[in-house]
């Protein structure tokens, strides 16, 4: 897609919707800056179209919508688009368990085998705690290893339309890959167990989610997956592929989308937030655990509440979440703030996209020093400073990457006095600091890497080591 029609559809089709409150305690020269810096990330990133919203205790400051819901059609984003929210699913689901809990009908600290009977033997220390924190030792995001035990028939047949079966047999093969509470490893089928839970205590996740949080809020616009009912005003979702827009292919239709499943967007997400800043829905036991930082068995904090990262960046200690197809919410819970991002630019296995990190650099224009640029100070009070030539001749080269997730290339380079890592399909500016370790820009969390060896190798903070090749 050509980049002056985003010219034509920002000058046509955009508009502020700004209540009287942001008025108030947002000034134009910020709004001014949101504006511009969102205009350039999404002629940057290749963006079709994008709402965000900025929210307080009990309203929106401010929110605008950018670009096109639909590349076909030429139909623009307006505020009330609706989009896939993949990811950010993870918060209502947990939010849903908190429910149960609060009801009685369960305890986070319930082995899962209670409430789940296919549970197999080797799950039997799993905990719903473990599940909710990433840390049950069940791996992998798109891991269903029950599938590879299938019939080709029942595959052709169902792996469009999961049913409640079909997410059993596929997930109940799922061999533990560690002790439960020793590793964080993000885990969709995790989630994916957890809407088992909820289904067979309440009989059906999707009717307790409708039942338990979406309409006592009023969230009209919201609803789980259903690829059969047309849904107005839904954006439609794509990828790139060789830096061309592509349609997104996300086509299965599952009973308990429990892990990606949710469609909403910014007036009804507004509500949501609102009723995490009061005790309508959660009381404070429930939201104290939803935000607290939890650790393995070790007592390492492993940055992660109940379906929200737990992130300390800058100072700052909020709660963050995106999701694949684009999205991204930044939480700040002791000061009712937050900055939510919808975009229709998801990853699909071809380009990479990455979404994460424009939501700091909303939250930093309004005064939260939580975006990672060359003004950043860590939370260990480093600033960043000029790199050297020599520095710069020591970098730039071809690099090998060696980690416990995958093996790769990269490379460093300079474009416009700027130093660029590009790993794995990503690129980030990277900077100096005052240590001399070398840190990622744009990222919603620090990511160093640690020089060894007059820096020809560079240390991830996850083990994860890149060698520069001669």
């Amino acid at each position: 897609m050509k980049r002056i029609l985003f010219t034509v559809i920002i000058l046509f089709f955009v508009s502020f919707q700004v209540t009287a409150q942001s008025v108030n305690e947002i000034d134009q020269e910020k709004i001014a800056a949101i504006d511009s810096y969102i205009r350039e990330i999404m002629d940057k990133k290749k963006i079709p179209g994008l709402v965000y919203g900025v929210f307080d205790e009990n309203s929106i400051l401010l929110t605008k919508p950018y670009g096109l819901a639909d590349l076909q059609n030429q139909a623009p984003v307006r505020e009330h688009t609706v989009f896939e929210l993949a990811s950010i699913t993870k918060q209502f689901t947990a939010s849903a368990i908190l429910i149960l809990q609060q009801d009685g009908k369960l305890n986070i600290n319930d082995p899962l085998h209670k409430h789940f009977p296919e549970c197999p033997e080797s799950w039997n220390q799993i905990t719903i705690k473990h599940l909710l924190t990433h840390t049950s030792g069940l791996t992998g995001s798109d891991d269903y290893p029950g599938i590879n035990d299938m019939t080709g028939e029942r595959v052709r047949k169902e792996y469009a339309n999961w049913s409640k079966q079909f997410l059993i047999d596929a997930l109940i093969k799922h061999e533990p890959q560690h002790p439960p509470g020793e590793v964080f490893h993000y885990s969709d089928p995790g989630y994916a167990l957890l809407g088992l839970v909820i289904d067979n205590i309440t009989g059906s996740y999707r009717e307790f989610m409708e039942d338990r949080i979406f309409k006592p809020l009023e969230m009209n616009s919201t609803y789980l997956v259903d690829q059969r009912t047309v849904h107005p005003f839904e954006a439609r979702g794509y990828s790139l592929k060789d830096g061309e827009h592509i349609n997104i292919r996300r086509y299965h239709n599952i009973e308990i989308p429990s892990w990606f499943g949710v469609f909403s967007n910014i007036p009804d997400l507004q509500k949501w937030d609102a009723a995490l800043n009061s005790n309508l829905i959660l009381d404070e036991k429930s939201k104290e655990l939803l935000w607290h930082n939890y650790t393995l068995n070790n007592g390492e904090a492993i940055g992660y509440g109940l379906g929200w990262f737990h992130i300390k960046l800058g100072g700052y200690n909020f709660m963050q979440h995106g999701g694949i197809t684009g999205t991204d919410w930044i939480k700040f819970p002791t000061d009712h703030f937050s900055v939510v991002l919808l975009t229709n630019l998801g990853f699909n296995g071809a380009d990479q996209v990455e979404m994460r990190g424009i939501t700091n650099g909303i939250a930093q224009i309004l005064g939260y020093n939580v975006a990672v640029n060359s003004d950043y100070v860590t939370n260990s009070g480093l600033r960043i400073i000029p790199i050297t030539k020599d520095l710069e001749k020591n970098l730039i080269g071809e690099y090998t990457l060696t980690a416990d997730w995958g093996n790769g290339t990269g490379k460093i380079y300079k474009i416009d006095h700027k130093l660029y890592l590009s790993l794995m399909g990503f690129t980030f500016e990277i900077g100096l600091l005052e240590n001399g370790d070398l840190i990622q820009f744009g990222l919603p969390f620090e990511d160093i890497l640690v020089p060894k060896d007059n820096y020809s190798k560079l240390l991830f903070t996850d083990g994860s080591e890149l060698i520069k090749q001669n």
